[in-house]
């Protein structure tokens, strides 16, 4: 019971701090807890649970079929494959420095308060790697906490909203932000900290605000920073 009651008071208390901070805090507080050698692992143990789901499926669907090979062949067909797209993928993520995009949450109380809170998954950072000539080399995507898939190009529903993507990032890149972020509620958004305010980006229509009256000018509401 002590233990039970231990627990609830310690989540109790972590829950008021985290509301007592502001969003900007709440994102600092996010990158400074960020260890990104052991944020690669996770990232590569993902992808690496994700191809042995997908392979399962796989190999399950052509035995319903009734293909020629048997089970074991197919297992040891995929187990090949497995370690080699591994190989492949861990080699990409540590030839270079990635770009670590935190994820936002959108969050919209009752009485019409908009807040955004940073993602708290293990998996909350998106990856975007640029060479030297800053063309992009990968993309790593992530979503409710798990890994959403990976490519040499902006992860999205169309090449127009993807040069769109490029060129806001780009923009915002120049400009040496300290932290940049995304919110997975609405993809047209990209975010950035500079000289401790937080932009938003329309990336459609290319154009910047400020968080708190992008909230009020198209949301309607406002914002709990």
């Amino acid at each position: 019971m002590r233990k039970i009651l231990l627990t609830l008071l310690l989540t109790g208390l972590a829950a008021h701090t985290l509301s007592g901070q502001t969003l900007l805090q709440q994102i600092e507080d996010r990158y400074r807890s960020l260890d990104s050698a052991a944020y690669l692992e996770e990232i590569k143990l993902a992808y690496r649970d994700d191809l042995e789901e997908r392979f399962e499926e796989e190999a399950e669907f052509l035995m319903e079929l009734g293909t020629y090979y048997s089970r074991e062949e197919l297992e040891r067909y995929n187990d090949l494959k497995l370690r080699k797209w591994c190989n492949e993928f861990d080699e990409e993520l540590d030839s270079q420095t990635p770009i670590y995009v935190l994820n936002l949450l959108l969050e919209k109380s009752p009485d019409g308060q908009i807040r955004f809170l940073p993602d708290t998954n293990k998996l909350s950072f998106h990856l975007y790697y640029f060479d030297e000539h800053f063309k992009m080399v990968n993309h790593v995507v992530v979503d409710e906490g798990e890994y959403a898939g990976h490519g040499p190009y902006i992860m999205t529903f169309s090449r127009k909203f993807a040069r769109r993507t490029f060129k806001v990032l780009r923009k915002i890149l120049l400009k040496n932000p300290k932290y940049l972020l995304e919110c997975s509620s609405d993809g047209n958004l990209f975010f950035y900290v500079l000289n401790d305010k937080i932009y938003v980006y329309r990336i459609l229509q290319m154009k910047e605000y400020e968080l708190g009256n992008y909230v009020k000018t198209f949301l309607g509401a406002d914002i709990v920073l």
